[in-house]
């Protein structure tokens, strides 16, 4: 068995996948466990864009793709919902800026 081939194999992964599969070759055990490996590509609902795997957001449209970001999205929404109401100038000033 080459450790070449095994690299080669691996071309797909990122940051700590790549600590992993480095520690892995040289039997290096660094405790870590996944729970929820996405390894398949995200295709949103709303607009059938195909994101990376793991992608929490869509890149085209940028609706929450995983019921953890709908509920983040959620929230920041009901959030910006009360600016208005606490400081009219403020909101409106910043949908002007916005249309510019």
């Amino acid at each position: 068995m080459t450790h070449e081939r095994n690299i080669e194999g691996s071309s797909h992964l990122v940051g700590e996948d790549v600590d992993d599969a480095f520690a892995e070759l040289a039997g290096v055990d660094l405790g870590r466990t996944r729970e929820n490996e996405d390894t398949e590509p995200v295709q949103c609902e709303q607009c059938h864009f195909v994101n990376p795997p793991g992608t929490r957001f869509c890149g085209k449209c940028g609706i929450g793709l995983t019921a953890d970001a709908q509920d983040s999205a959620q929230g920041i929404l009901a959030e910006l919902r009360v600016i208005p109401a606490e400081n009219p100038a403020l909101a409106l000033e910043t949908l002007q800026k916005a249309r510019r």
